[in-house]
């Protein structure tokens, strides 16, 4: 913009208030987007992460499909499988 105005290009009745809160605006909602984007990456990353931490017995108890699942007492206490449900979590929010 202070480009276009130096060189005549725009002026007040050219780029008049409205237009410039609008693109204001428009950079927010992108600015707010990507940090949506990145926050829901990094989630996905950690779901993985704490997937690859669980036993291989503790993953097949979970199974690999989002139907609710009734754990044994021994795996639905395990620190690892609270920490993928958790970060499982994260990412549906």
């Amino acid at each position: 913009e202070d480009i276009a105005r130096d060189y005549g290009l725009l002026d007040d009745t050219t780029f008049p208030d409205e237009a410039r809160t609008a693109w204001d605006d428009q950079a927010k909602a992108a600015a707010d987007l990507a940090t949506a984007e990145k926050n829901y990456y990094d989630a996905r990353a950690k779901t993985r992460e704490t997937w690859l931490d669980l036993s291989a017995e503790e993953q097949a108890a979970l199974g690999d499909d989002d139907r609710t699942t009734v754990l044994p007492r021994t795996i639905a206490g395990s620190p690892a499988v609270t920490a993928w449900q958790t970060a499982r979590d994260e990412v549906r929010t």
